[in-house]
């Protein structure tokens, strides 16, 4: 199982420590079903954001709510 310190495996971030793949992207993969089941490294990215699904939806929120702040006060 991957953890926050472990390296992407895969894709656009590759190489990156876990905690530092927006969750974004990583919801983005989930939701949109990309991940191959077949595939040893997407098994193990769809087990990390599904651990960390809350967290990740919550950082999203964050960012979203942050944005919009900013927007609103330009």
């Amino acid at each position: 199982m991957l953890k926050d310190n472990d390296l992407m495996p895969f894709g656009k971030h590759k190489g990156d420590r876990m905690e530092y793949v927006p969750a974004q992207h990583l919801l983005a993969l989930y939701e949109g079903e990309l991940f191959q089941e077949d595939n040893e490294n997407h098994r193990l990215v769809k087990a990390y954001v599904i651990d960390n699904l809350q967290v990740l939806r919550m950082e999203v929120k964050k960012e979203q709510e942050e944005l919009y702040r900013q927007k609103k006060h330009n």
